[in-house]
């Protein structure tokens, strides 16, 4: 079993301390973030990597699939809103395309 699954499957509780940010993208659902031992951000894991003060603040740099995220955002298509997760990412920017084929 996966880490995700396992803590779903038993209601878990986690701690989880990685430099992947990808990884917990993909397993927390809540970040504490720290830098020097100060808590720079607590909460859900989303609102983190949209937190651009806060990434700044705890000298993360925000995973690839982000960054492409944000392109395509400022290029004005918006149809990425809420994917955060690879799997999610391609299915979007495949239907899109599949839309704008038609």
């Amino acid at each position: 079993k996966s880490l995700k699954e396992y803590k779903n499957s038993k209601n878990a509780i986690i701690f989880f301390i990685s430099h992947n940010m990808q990884e917990i993208l993909s397993i927390c659902n809540k970040v504490l973030a720290l830098n020097n031992g100060n808590q720079i951000f607590y909460g859900d894991t989303q609102k983190f990597f949209e937190d651009e003060k806060a990434l700044k603040e705890s000298d993360i740099d925000i995973p690839d699939l982000l960054k492409l995220k944000n392109i395509i955002n400022k290029n004005g298509y918006d149809f990425l809103e809420s994917v955060f997760l690879p799997q999610d990412f391609i299915d979007r920017i495949l239907n899109f395309l599949n839309c704008k084929g038609k």
